[in-house]
């Protein structure tokens, strides 16, 4: 009997042990299931990002062989000029204005060349570059008394007066619309326009005039869109406004184009074009306010590669 008891006894030693033995051996079974779902999701992740390296190599391959990477745009602008020169002293209510057109005989109407381009660096962000060469002078003879600055010119001066600018900008353009075929962008320029305006007496050669160098940032969108096989519509407008102790104004420009396909690579359009400049620069003695202005039709050219 007591071999019988001590035989139980270990059978049922072994049977816990086995026990034991069995839900240690369960454990690693569940820890290699975590793993693998820890490698599948890594996995994942990779196959996520290696497609996503493809789409961005697939849409730069696309882009460069639409042949809608280069735009480059040229115009002759038949513009209309309002341009006028006002002097106030400071915390004074007295104002002298002057019309460079309307008061110095400068030419209100007249033509000149712009461009602007864009390059599209990739899908998603390029260069905007734009141009104006705004050129004007005129002799003539004044019909009443010009106050300039604190001077008098008196009626019936021999006058040569000039207003003379190009206006050179660019910048960083940022996509908006990711479509070979059309083009929606915001852009962030900087201008730089050296600006030259005033007349000189042709009786004593006085020269009274205004020479400044405008640094102005402008923000903006520029869109171009495909209506049919032959026809788009495209433009840009943008705007910014800037005041400091010795300089302040704001710039604003508009243009829109309608481009009919001549060849693959050259289109030939109408537009309509807008700029409009103030600027005011503080001084003790007096201020001095330059309001800029043109808006009219043009021909151009647009050449896309």
């Amino acid at each position: 009997p007591y071999l019988l008891v001590i035989f139980l006894m270990f059978l049922s030693l072994v049977s816990v042990d086995a026990q034991k033995t069995d839900e240690i051996t369960s454990f690693p079974v569940g820890s290699t299931t975590g793993l693998s779902d820890t490698l599948s999701l890594v996995a994942d992740h990779d196959s996520k990002k290696e497609q996503h390296e493809k789409k961005r190599e697939q849409r730069r391959i696309k882009l460069k062989e639409s042949h809608n990477r280069l735009f480059i745009h040229g115009a002759y602008v038949f513009a209309k000029f309002d341009t006028k020169v006002t002097f106030s002293p400071p915390e004074s209510i007295v104002k002298v204005e002057i019309g460079l057109e309307e008061n110095l005989g400068l030419p209100s109407n007249t033509y000149f060349f712009s461009g602007s381009g864009i390059y599209r660096i990739t899908p998603t962000s390029g260069l905007y570059v734009n141009y104006y060469g705004m050129n004007r002078s005129k002799n003539s003879y004044t019909d009443k008394d010009i106050y300039w600055a604190g001077d008098t010119i008196p009626a019936g001066t021999n006058l040569h007066t000039y207003f003379k600018t190009n206006v050179f900008s660019a910048g960083y353009i940022l996509s908006i619309l990711k479509d070979p075929d059309s083009y929606l962008g915001a852009y962030l320029n900087f201008y730089v326009m050296p600006l030259s305006l005033g007349f000189r007496t042709e009786s004593d050669r006085n020269d009274y005039h205004l020479g400044v160098v405008l640094p102005l940032p402008n923000i903006g969108l520029v869109a171009m869109f495909k209506l049919t096989q032959w026809l788009s519509i495209g433009g840009n407008v943008g705007f910014f406004s800037l005041y400091t102790e010795s300089f302040g104004g704001y710039i604003h420009d508009l243009s829109i184009t309608f481009p009919v396909r001549v060849t693959k690579w050259l289109k030939l359009s109408i537009n309509y074009q807008k700029f409009v400049i103030h600027s005011i620069f503080p001084r003790q003695k007096i201020n001095t306010y330059v309001d800029y202005d043109f808006n009219g039709p043009s021909v151009g050219f647009t050449l896309k590669f």
